[in-house]
């Protein structure tokens, strides 16, 4: 996929520079008179087809390296980001499953607690019942 967005770049830029060059080629009719001799330069100024092509070329590479680098950067920081919030919720459901045994042995201890005092209560309530029930006894047989 790189490759081939590289040869349609460079294909692009050879035909913007073959189109630049024909239309530079062709000299306009009311041209002044001052303008060939700026032309005599420029040509030993300007870069070659070829050149101007590799020049390209080198751009866009360096431009593709640059978007790399950024993208790679971004995606660590994301990566970053996710690992902290998995985190983050791992220590919010450890917090939570605590808290949740916490109540629970509350309960536990609390129920357990309860079966106690009624055990007791039962248990006073059997030897009332057995203390009335002798007394009535007591007084049956008198």
């Amino acid at each position: 996929m790189k490759t081939q967005r590289k040869h349609l770049a460079i294909i692009a830029l050879v035909a913007s520079a073959g189109i630049l060059a024909a239309c530079s080629k062709e000299e306009p009719a009311s041209a002044p008179a001052a303008a060939p001799a700026v032309e005599q330069h420029a040509p030993a100024e300007k870069p070659t087809v070829g050149e101007a092509v590799q020049n390209a070329t080198d751009a866009v590479a360096e431009k593709a390296v640059e978007v790399r680098d950024q993208a790679s950067e971004a995606a660590s920081k994301v990566g970053d980001a996710i690992k902290q919030g998995a985190s983050d919720a791992d220590k919010a459901i450890q917090d939570a499953l605590n808290g949740a045994k916490e109540v629970a042995d509350k309960a536990a201890a609390s129920a357990a607690e309860m079966a106690d005092k009624a055990k007791d209560a039962a248990g006073n309530a059997a030897e009332n019942t057995a203390e009335g029930a002798e007394k009535v006894a007591d007084e049956v047989k008198s």
